[in-house]
């Protein structure tokens, strides 16, 4: 299972995604009618405690956890490939992760989709900033944060559920 940093990380990286999710069977809930997937998770917590982090002190914190979660861009670029026994392996630019290899471009080459942030992003201060959400999320009860159940599948490996089918 995940930790509690490794979840808080999951929850910055998709809470666009959360913010507008749309299920066939979601109408959303709640005042604001926010889509399920953000109800499920533990989003509003982690929206808090950013605005809370952004307004102090450490707001240099929430702006290294920002641009490196949150305001980086998706790319597909052309990376170089090594192989090895174990499968292929990507040699990715600095700055970069992979998100999803791609088909070869001859031996030694293959399209990446990639997700990149500033070179101006201190790692350290971001693991530091996301220790501190974790410490500082539902007043350090870190078994209460919670990824929605499509991100803790996906997350985990594992397929989506396949939709019931109701008779009408």
């Amino acid at each position: 299972m995940l930790d509690a940093e490794a979840r808080v990380v999951e929850l910055l990286r998709t809470l666009t995604e959360a913010r507008i999710a749309y299920s066939y069977e979601s109408t959303g809930d709640g005042v604001r009618l926010m889509p399920s997937m953000y109800s499920e998770g533990s989003y509003a917590e982690l929206e808090s405690r950013l605005r809370d982090l952004r307004e102090s002190r450490k707001r240099q914190l929430w702006w290294h956890i920002s641009q490196r979660y949150r305001f980086g861009v998706e790319r597909l670029i052309v990376c170089p490939v090594v192989r090895r026994r174990t499968g292929p392996e990507f040699v990715l630019p600095a700055h970069c992760e992979l998100v999803a290899g791609g088909p070869a471009i001859g031996a030694r080459a293959a399209y990446c989709r990639v997700y990149r942030w500033r070179a101006e992003v201190n790692l350290e201060l971001v693991a530091q900033g996301v220790s501190v959400l974790t410490r500082s999320m539902f007043g350090g009860e870190s078994q209460r944060i919670v990824l929605p159940q499509v991100v803790l599948r996906r997350v985990l490996g594992m397929p989506e559920p396949e939709p019931e089918i109701v008779a009408a």
